[in-house]
């Protein structure tokens, strides 16, 4: 009884051993995640599509598919006169809050009406959405 009781205790200590690397390991990665998606960094990879120009900095951001629906067809049309970009209107003044009735408004906004002036304010904006407007 007391060979199995050994047994089971030192069984335990092993597979302790092994296991809590792994789960410090996953606690990190998590805060680490949520740490990236917060401050948007997982975007960073989107700057290869600005350098040779396929994207811009500032405009409506890349579709998704479900947010097609959300447009006319007109508007559609409208929205792709211009580059997208890593940041945009809806980004800069409402972030993840922007209900489907803005992100159209937003984004035709700038098309209508973008500017090198409007675009240093949208970039402003962005940074203050992402440092200033919610804790970390």
């Amino acid at each position: 009884m007391m060979l199995k009781r050994l047994i089971d205790i030192r069984g335990a200590s092993v597979g302790l051993l092994v296991l809590l690397p792994v789960m410090l390991l996953d606690a990190i990665g998590v805060r680490v995640g949520r740490f990236i998606r917060r401050t948007s960094l997982d975007e960073l990879p989107q700057l290869i599509n600005v350098l040779p120009g396929n994207m811009s900095f500032v405009g409506p951001r890349l579709d998704v598919p479900a947010q097609r629906a959300e447009y006319t067809e007109q508007q559609w049309r409208e929205r792709h006169r211009v580059r997208p970009g890593l940041t945009g209107h809806v980004q800069a003044t409402l972030h993840s809050e922007a209900t489907p009735s803005q992100r159209p408004e937003l984004d035709l906004r700038y098309v209508r009406d973008h500017s090198f002036w409007l675009d240093v304010k949208i970039l402003l904006g962005t940074v203050r959405q992402l440092f200033w407007s919610r804790s970390f």
